[in-house]
């Protein structure tokens, strides 16, 4: 990255952005670049450079980058980013850019081993989809990959796989769900032991005295 960016200069925002991302900046955890003016005319290799550095960010969990141009050359980027063991992404916004059957197909080998990335908004490539991408992201569903997607933003045209995804999406809700439901019981379990504790060391003072 910071050869790719060598060029820049060194009050460019996106770079300074991106280098901040690199030194694990904790008060970055979103990056809205939506139709962003810099980024938008930089190269495909350097816009690379820069999502690489994203991967092992132990903060940022919410990422636009749409209507930035990009085209399937930063989907191996991308894909880093969604199979990094320790991503902590939640949100990712790819609208308005120009990934192909090529490109989204990589990506959906990136979500096959996530458990964090809750939404996926795709919407408004410059080619719709095609049934290759469709079957393959309802067999990743299916077989149980993108575990935590519950909100995608993508037009599938086929019947078929318009409704095995729609089934995996809901079955992921439910079980995000019914994991919130039992941390919240966790957490009242843990208060009602901790109060009950707390009564009995009070009566167990009490006799003492």
């Amino acid at each position: 990255f910071l050869s790719g960016t060598s060029v820049l200069s060194e009050a460019s925002p996106g770079r300074q952005l991106f280098l901040r991302v690199a030194a694990h900046d904790p008060s970055i955890t979103s990056l809205d670049l939506s139709h962003d003016a810099e980024l938008v005319r930089w190269p495909t290799e350097r816009q690379a450079a820069a999502l690489l550095l994203l991967q092992n960010s132990p903060a940022v969990a919410h990422v636009n980058l749409s209507g930035l141009a990009m085209s399937d050359e930063v989907a191996p980027a991308l894909a880093a980013l969604l199979s990094a063991a320790d991503t902590r992404l939640e949100v990712l916004r790819l609208e308005q850019n120009d990934f192909r059957e090529a490109g989204l197909l990589i990506l959906l080998a990136g979500l096959r081993r996530n458990t964090t990335l809750r939404e996926l908004q795709l919407a408004g490539q410059r080619m719709a989809p095609s049934k290759r991408v469709e079957e393959g992201l309802a067999a990743l569903l299916e077989d149980g990959g993108a575990s935590a997607l519950c909100k995608l933003g993508l037009p599938v045209r086929n019947d078929a796989a318009r409704r095995r995804v729609d089934a995996a999406l809901f079955r992921n809700q439910d079980r995000v769900r019914l994991r919130r439901r039992s941390s919240v019981d966790a957490q009242l379990a843990d208060a009602w032991l901790a109060d009950a504790q707390s009564v009995d060391a009070q009566l167990a003072d009490a006799q003492l005295v």
